[in-house]
């Protein structure tokens, strides 16, 4: 398994002594695009355990958080709040464990 973490600054690895925790980088730029192909979990139900296996997957987004153990990228984001909402944020995307990323790239 190949992670190609070189596109990540030093500046936004994440260290503490809790890798769970929901840091946001005050030097992150949420406007950063990122390309990450990643391993997916199948569910299977009574089936043959055999014909299964976890599968690639990809997506591009923002990365909005990054710990030790998984990081967050948003594929869909409100620009403005709507007015009838009353929470302005609004966001789409996957948290993926570090451990199932294959490639991670920064395309813009």
């Amino acid at each position: 398994m190949k992670v190609n973490k070189s596109t990540i600054s030093h500046s936004e690895q994440y260290s503490s002594k809790n890798p769970r925790s929901n840091n946001v980088y005050s030097n992150s730029n949420r406007d950063d695009l990122f390309y990450v192909r990643y391993q997916d979990h199948v569910f299977f139900k009574n089936a043959d355990s055999q014909l299964f296996n976890p599968v690639v997957r990809e997506c591009c987004g923002w990365k909005v958080r990054e710990n030790d153990i998984e990081i967050c990228i948003l594929f869909d984001r409100s620009v403005k709040p709507l007015p009838y909402e009353k929470n302005s944020v609004k966001e789409t995307g996957l948290c993926i464990l570090k451990n199932d990323i294959l490639e991670i790239k920064k395309i813009v």
